[in-house]
């Protein structure tokens, strides 16, 4: 999720599967992490997050965060305006969900607020099948401890970017494509000549991502793949 945009960018990674082994203490740590995003002016050095571009965007967003709570997902950290934000500007605290199912519609709709689903997970075929479920597919994160295992989820996972062990990035020389309903087609890359052609582009920051230094974590890879 990038709070530091609100979540107001077309690839913010909105729902976060979470597998039950790990589930409570990585929810544990997202929330400790959010008190260093402090909503406020961007001229503010402290500043971490900024505001929602319209009454009308804050005012959805806080209408799919009631949704959420009257559907039955537990909010953990959020859901409000910041209790010392400026007097203007339209500011909503970094909101999670935990419990969240595959029917609730914050998992199901593109909020473009600061609002992160969280879902448990224990089959990975369960799993992939919500991950897939929707109309959106253009971006995925994918952490795990083996490059092997997030090579074969990201293909099974129906989205044009893949990252691995971090965000997923666009690069001028591979292809960038919604596989699902979003945008208007291929672009950047000579290979989208083919604008039927349908293409991944999966990245990772290291062959060992547990081992690796801050240095190897900025080498990164990408690898194009036929995503038919």
């Amino acid at each position: 999720m990038n709070f530091g945009w609100c979540g107001q960018s077309c690839g913010s990674t909105s729902r976060a599967f979470l597998h039950e082994s790990l589930h409570d203490a990585v929810l544990e740590r997202i929330c400790n992490r959010l008190a260093d995003f402090v909503p406020g002016l961007p001229t503010d050095p402290a500043t971490r997050m900024g505001a929602l571009v319209s009454r009308t965007q804050y005012e959805r967003v806080l209408q799919y965060i009631a949704a959420a709570q009257a559907d039955g997902a537990r909010l953990v950290h959020g859901g409000k305006r910041p209790a010392h934000a400026p007097q203007r500007g339209y500011f909503i605290e970094p909101t999670v969900f935990a419990d969240v199912t595959g029917q609730m519609r914050i998992a199901r709709e593109e909020i473009f607020g600061p609002v992160l689903s969280v879902l448990r997970w224990q089959d990975d075929a369960v799993m992939f099948e919500q991950v897939n479920a929707l109309e959106y597919g253009l971006t995925c994160s994918i952490w795990t401890n083996d490059l092997n295992t997030a090579h074969r989820a990201a293909q099974r996972v129906a989205a044009a970017l893949c990252g691995s062990m971090k965000s997923p990035n666009t690069f001028s020389a591979a292809p960038s494509a919604a596989i699902s309903s979003p945008g208007s087609g291929a672009r950047s890359a000579w290979m989208n000549c083919w604008p039927s052609h349908r293409k991944r582009t999966s990245t990772s920051a290291c062959a060992s991502p547990g081992d690796c230094c801050a240095a190897c974590r900025r080498a990164y890879r990408y690898r194009v793949t036929d995503a038919s």
